[in-house]
Formats: C-alpha cells, structure tokens, sequence
C-alpha cells in the first residue's frame, strides 16, 4: 500500500491562511461546513481508489483536509454526527480540485467548534 500525505487544521482564519500558502499547490483540497455557514471537523473520512481503501482518518485536526492524490479517480465519505457525506472525485495532472462536504444544521457540537455559532470565533 501507498503511503498517502495529507495534512489537516483549519481553525481560526489565520491557521487557513497558513495552510493555503504552504499546500495551495496540492492536488486536493477538501473543505467541511455546515449549511449555515460555519465550519465543522468531521469524525470520520475515508478515501477510495477503486476497492481499495487509500486513507482513513478518524481524528482530524479541524474542518480542512489537503491529500496529496496522484491522477485518477477516488471515491469516499466523512462522517459527523453519525450522518454521512458521499463524494466522488477525478484527480487531474494539474490544478487543484477543491471538494466541499456540507451537512445540515445549526451550531456545531461543543468539542472543537465551541464558539463558532455566536460569530466571535
């Protein structure tokens, strides 16, 4: 099995910035938010290449994940909340292609995203 690099965090506007400067050129980019606006850190996300699991994360480190995927196609999902996220995605040679999970609701879960309601985070 390949070894997959990948780097999560996100939190706070200016660990995204961060993380936009230093892995902007990586081919994917995946991004975690509710419907309303505010960003989440899911439980769980697996990545597939065909039958084959490539990545599976169970302790992200906030609501943004880069993976550094080779061309071709991948299928997977992120859970939060015990509610589960489908993507399917094609990995070009250039370029980044940027995937958004979205789920329903209000606030987040008081873990990691304490605050993120209330526009003060």
């Amino acid at each position: 099995a390949q070894s997959i690099s990948y780097v999560t965090g996100g939190i706070g506007s200016g660990e995204r910035q961060a993380m936009n400067v230093a892995y902007g050129s990586w081919p994917v980019k995946f991004e975690f938010a509710l419907d309303v606006g505010s960003y989440l850190t899911p439980d769980v996300m697996v990545i597939y290449r065909g039958q084959d699991k490539i990545l599976e994360l169970s302790s992200l480190d906030g609501p943004w994940l880069y993976v550094d995927l080779t061309p071709g196609k991948y299928t997977g999902y992120a859970v939060y909340d015990n509610d589960i996220k489908k993507f399917s995605l094609e990995v070009g040679k250039k370029g980044q292609r940027r995937v958004v999970l979205m789920w329903k609701g209000n606030v987040p879960r008081g873990d990691r995203n304490e605050g993120a309601g209330d526009d003060k985070s």
